[in-house]
């Protein structure tokens, strides 16, 4: 007897459903499954999978509310999670990112489309919470050779955006300049914008003394 539903390509957290696999002796339907996070393919009842069952449970052992933990001594959520954001902005249409990436030609390489842990080991763990997935080349893709972890300051440097600027005889990024006289890159930006230049543009923020009353 098939089942009333047919759940396959359903999602819930990291589990995707596969195909039906039949009934089991209570009458209840099963499905095939597999976790993205560390790849292993088991059967659960369809009412385990409407109740948001998010990990395999098996395997990887990871729950949803603790993504500090490893998977298999080696696995990371903050590195999954990078891999499957990649994969929203470069083949999701309906993502907000799309627009950015898919939709002007940046794409994954197809030897990390389907195996997360092959861009896992290319790319390493995240050396902290300040980084996150940055490509060197913004012209190229998520391939292996063109992405790394970086903060947001060494992204920054990096955008087709940077504003270069020659001062006192040296050529550096605002973001650098930012950096050597200790001021936000905003403020300098902002600065920059209005059309201030030379000494002006890097001096000092002026903190002021609250009066008393």
């Amino acid at each position: 007897m098939p089942a009333k539903r047919d759940l396959t390509g359903f999602r819930s957290g990291h589990i995707v459903v596969i195909s039906y696999a039949g009934r089991y002796k209570y009458g209840g339907s099963q499905w095939l499954c597999r976790c993205e996070l560390c790849g292993s393919e088991f059967v659960r009842k369809a009412q385990v999978i409407y109740e948001g069952q998010k990990t395999c449970g098996v395997k990887c052992g990871v729950a949803e509310s603790n993504r500090s933990r490893t998977i298999h001594g080696r696995w990371r959520a903050p590195e999954y999670e990078a891999w499957h954001s990649i994969k929203e902005r470069c083949f999701n249409k309906n993502s907000e990112s799309w627009k950015h990436y898919g939709g002007r030609g940046i794409t994954m390489c197809d030897e990390w489309i389907n195996d997360p842990v092959s861009f896992l080991e290319h790319v390493g763990v995240r050396p902290s919470n300040k980084h996150s997935i940055d490509r060197i080349d913004n012209n190229r893709g998520y391939e292996p050779g063109n992405v790394r972890w970086a903060t947001r300051s060494e992204q920054a440097r990096n955008m087709s955006t940077t504003i270069v600027y020659e001062y006192r005889g040296e050529v550096k990024s605002l973001c650098d300049w930012a950096d050597i006289f200790g001021l936000g890159l905003n403020q300098v930006r902002t600065r920059w914008y209005k059309g201030i230049r030379g000494d002006k543009l890097f001096s000092p923020v002026k903190k002021y003394k609250l009066r008393r009353l």
